[in-house]
């Protein structure tokens, strides 16, 4: 029985995923570097979201134990909006509004909650996980797949 901790687009054998794993490094080691961390080898698990009229995205988290790291979405449609629970701060100014453009890349850590209203046309996008080598060291690998950051 597959689970869905057992779906990663990122082992599908297709050049096109190759690709997005390459630019996804890029975008990586961007963010690191814009927040001054140092870049670590990462792993990643991805999945797709496919959304019809009426459907939405609940609020949730992809982690809140000591297995953290970093979670993103790359939006594949526009004309819908991911907002983001900011500690502290959205009780008072509101979420984060992301209005979702194709191509698009969110990275956020894993912790932080996150949810899409009902949406009125059809919205496509890919979720993932990043994983560096301390999360990856306690995880189930057959989900996993390395990516050369």
């Amino acid at each position: 029985r597959q689970v869905w901790e057992d779906y990663n687009i990122f082992k599908w054998e297709y050049p096109v995923i190759q690709k997005l794993k390459e630019e996804l490094a890029e975008i990586y080691s961007s963010y690191m570097a814009a927040l001054d961390l140092p870049k670590e080898k990462v792993w990643i698990r991805g999945w797709a979201v496919a959304l019809t009229s009426g459907e939405a995205v609940t609020q949730h988290c992809h982690a809140y134990h000591e297995n953290t790291y970093l979670s993103g979405n790359i939006s594949l449609s526009e004309g819908t909006v991911t907002e983001y629970e900011i500690p502290y701060l959205s009780p008072v100014f509101g979420s984060w509004k992301v209005q979702n453009i194709p191509g698009r890349v969110t990275l956020f850590p894993s912790w932080v909650q996150h949810y899409v209203q009902p949406v009125s046309e059809k919205r496509y996008s890919i979720g993932f996980d990043l994983f560096n080598k301390w999360v990856a060291s306690r995880l189930d690998k057959s989900h996993i797949t390395f990516s050369a950051v």
